[in-house]
């Protein structure tokens, strides 16, 4: 697999829209389409490590109101987009260890950064 979509997600897990978790580890990814957490207001975590994602859409979280955890540790990430993880008053913990001389935005304090 190369990009994550949608529609690989409702191949994946039966149930879509009553999600809390997601696993997509060691997916071979490197792109996700920007709708591709679109209406999976239930969500609490994801975890997106050991892939090769280089950038994230700016919108890719977007209305995930309830996401506490992202895990995007051991990618290829250079930067995070300003504004990526704006919006998720829940989220507590972000883990992008072991990416790419990764550039860092300025965040909210109360959200713990796992570098």
């Amino acid at each position: 697999m190369s990009v994550l979509n949608k529609t690989y997600l409702e191949k994946l897990y039966s149930n879509i829209n009553d999600l809390e978790n997601i696993d997509l580890s060691n997916k071979n990814i490197n792109k996700i389409d920007y709708n591709t957490f679109k209406d999976l207001k239930k969500i609490k975590n994801i975890n997106l490590s050991n892939n090769l994602i280089e950038s994230l859409d700016p919108i890719l979280f977007k209305d995930l109101f309830f996401l506490e955890a992202i895990d995007l540790s051991n990618n290829k990430l250079k930067n995070i987009i300003p504004g990526l993880f704006h919006g998720l008053p829940h989220l507590k913990n972000i883990n992008l260890k072991n990416n790419n001389n990764l550039l860092l935005e300025k965040f909210n304090k109360n959200i713990n950064f796992d570098l």
